[in-house]
């Protein structure tokens, strides 16, 4: 049974067509796995432009915050306090809805009598994951911490570090991606110079 691959030889393909059908198994090629297998392969591939919009989008970020008034930034830290907060104690009334129904649930497992000794090992198994779930799923102490409050000089430094951080990061990825990109592209060169 030919594969995805192999399908085309019986019509008469060339060694060169097959090369560069299989080619696409390969990293340089990965990218193209979704598409067609006849959809041409280009000569040059472009770098993602998602790490140049982060850049740019940072950039002005940064050129945002370097205008903004200490008054602006004031009622930006607390309005980011306030969504914080907000978002931190709704987490912690949800946890405690979830910490409620686990132990409900778990007080029912340890209640239940299995019908015979060879269930004994599904009740324990219950308690047991239900326990395991309130430890990983409750714990909550990151959100039992209150959000810390800045104000607004603390809040545009803070914001202004972390474009800053954005902005050389994204272009840190972005010379990768390059990098990357035209490895894949001389990799894709150097296989078809080398067919007939």
């Amino acid at each position: 049974m030919p594969t995805g691959y192999t399908a085309d030889i019986a019509k008469g393909i060339t060694f060169k067509q097959f090369t560069m059908t299989c080619a696409r198994a390969f990293s340089a090629l990965v990218l193209m796995r979704d598409e067609r297998m006849d959809a041409e392969i280009p000569e040059q591939f472009e770098p993602s432009d998602y790490h140049s919009k982060n850049i740019a989008s940072a950039r002005a970020e940064l050129a945002r915050l370097e205008k903004i008034s200490l008054e602006e930034a004031a009622k930006c830290a607390d309005a980011a306090y306030a969504e914080a907060e907000q978002k931190r104690l709704g987490y912690l009334a949800e946890n405690e809805v979830l910490r409620e129904r686990y132990e409900a649930m778990r007080e029912q497992a340890r209640n239940w009598k299995p019908p015979t000794p060879d269930h004994q090992g599904l009740k324990d198994f219950m308690v047991e994951q239900i326990t395991e779930s309130i430890k990983f799923d409750c714990g909550g102490s990151y959100y039992a911490t209150p959000t810390v409050r800045l104000d607004g000089t603390q809040w545009l430094a803070a914001q202004q570090a972390r474009a800053m951080k954005d902005i050389s990061y994204h272009e840190a990825e972005y010379e990768k991606e390059v990098a990357r990109t035209n490895k894949r592209a001389e990799w894709v060169k150097q296989l078809r110079a080398s067919l007939p």
